[in-house]
């Protein structure tokens, strides 16, 4: 898939996903990245799986998954904008609004005990 395909796949999933309730931030980064097909709500086992699929990196690439950690669980999560590595997009809380944010902020956030992981979407 082109470059500019798969940005226009991710803005047609940014807007349905706008629209949806009950859903939790691991759940939309996934479908927004295009791992899922749906836009579900995930709890940390089914999570979990889906990210072992991915291949870890050391940094952000446009369209992987930004994961925050505590050493138990997925704490929180959200997708590299497909456009800029500096950016993310994540959905604020069950129910919570889909925002497009600086990766910077939600690294000065979530900090220690809190390690960030990236995931390769390909």
């Amino acid at each position: 898939m082109t470059e500019f395909r798969q940005i226009q796949s991710f803005l047609r999933r940014l807007e349905r996903a706008r629209t949806n309730k009950g859903m939790n931030c691991i759940g939309t980064a996934l479908y927004l990245a295009g791992v899922t097909r749906k836009d579900r709500k995930l709890y940390t086992d089914a999570a979990e799986a889906c990210l072992e699929l991915l291949d870890v990196s050391n940094e952000p690439r446009p369209g992987s998954i930004v994961a925050f950690r505590t050493p138990h669980q997925i704490y929180h999560a959200g997708v590299v904008a497909p456009f800029s590595a500096n950016h993310v997009y994540h959905r604020n809380g069950i129910d919570g609004r889909i925002e497009k944010v600086p990766l910077r902020r939600l690294l000065e956030v979530y900090t220690e005990p809190i390690r960030v992981e990236y995931r390769i979407v390909t």
